[in-house]
């Protein structure tokens, strides 16, 4: 990774930032993938593979994870001291029919006293709110292919999962806006997920096994050549819309009272009410800004899905 200084921060901000960036880094060797990888759509692990030494960001951009990493070692004191087991590296080889790999991954805290698997995250409100609604499931199943792990592993440190917690601490909070709007000021956030059954943790490691299967595939294409990543990873909201003419050639702008349907089912209810039919009016989608694109993705400069995007969002504010 190449680490920029755009706003000109002071050498002693750099140098921490380059330090924390480099510390909390592991380079994963030919055919191991962490848990974090195999929860990401294959296109941006591949691009995260391919491109690890050119990705470019700037120190503004490394904030949040330098003081996550920051706090977590701040923590890690106390945590030894109460009992915890800290920084347990989770390692597995799986030797498949079709492929073979060593899955990799860091549990953050393990309470001993009441068996709790806690991992501990910085991040945005709106982030938390997506986890906590299930709208995003990254944090659930990367305590889940924990728990997975561990009963594979060494069984003499096993103790057995009867709690998963996400300790949080929220860096962009604003005490003036929620308490406006009737929400929690509190930076710091728990959020419990329920305990996944045995069958529901099979079901977590056959979606890696798939996801690892799927990135050896994909890696022999070209960059411009992947396929673009999933809507729900890309936190990208699409609109299905009806409007005048075929589905080739119609209307711009789309019909009125037609313009913000969420799914293609409930258009095609729309479009059937109106008494609409294909000679005349069309179903077409329309999508949405992808904000974990624009806002997170480390790979991005390398990605040719959203290079698109911004031709065609540039095209529109001309």
């Amino acid at each position: 990774m190449i680490i920029t200084n755009k706003t000109k921060q002071t050498d002693i901000v750099v140098r921490h930032v380059d330090r924390i960036n480099n510390s909390s880094h592991k380079e994963l060797e030919a055919g191991e993938f962490s848990v974090t990888q195999l929860i990401k759509d294959a296109t941006a692990v591949i691009l995260g593979i391919r491109h690890r030494n050119e990705i470019t960001l700037d120190v503004q951009d490394l904030g949040s994870r330098t003081r996550g990493t920051d706090q977590h070692q701040a923590l890690e004191e106390d945590a030894i001291a109460l009992g915890y087991l800290v920084e347990q590296e989770l390692s597995y080889d799986f030797r498949l029919a079709d492929v073979a790999f060593k899955m990799y991954g860091k549990l953050d805290f393990y309470r001993t006293a009441d068996s709790t698997l806690i991992d501990y995250k910085t991040c945005k409100e709106a982030t938390f709110k997506k986890n906590a609604s299930g709208e995003d499931d990254e944090w659930k199943r990367q305590l889940t292919l924990y728990y997975a792990l561990m009963e594979l592993i060494n069984p003499h440190w096993y103790f057995g999962v009867d709690r998963m917690l996400i300790q949080a601490e929220l860096f962009d909070i604003s005490i003036v806006g929620n308490a406006k709007k009737g929400e929690s000021t509190d930076n710091y956030r728990v959020l419990e997920f329920s305990i996944p059954t045995e069958e529901e943790r099979a079901k977590e490691l056959a979606l890696a096994f798939d996801k690892v299967r799927e990135i050896v595939a994909l890696s022999k294409l070209k960059d411009e050549e992947l396929p673009i990543c999933s809507e729900k990873y890309r936190y990208a909201s699409s609109t299905w819309k009806i409007y005048k003419g075929t589905k080739d050639n119609h209307n711009a702008k789309a019909v009125a009272g037609h313009a913000s349907y969420t799914s293609y089912d409930d258009a095609k209810a729309g479009f059937d009410k109106a008494g609409f039919t294909e000679k005349t009016h069309c179903i077409d989608k329309v999508g949405g800004e992808s904000i974990k694109c624009e806002h997170y993705c480390d790979v991005k400069d390398f990605c040719p899905h959203y290079k698109k995007m911004m031709e065609a969002k540039n095209e529109q504010n001309v």
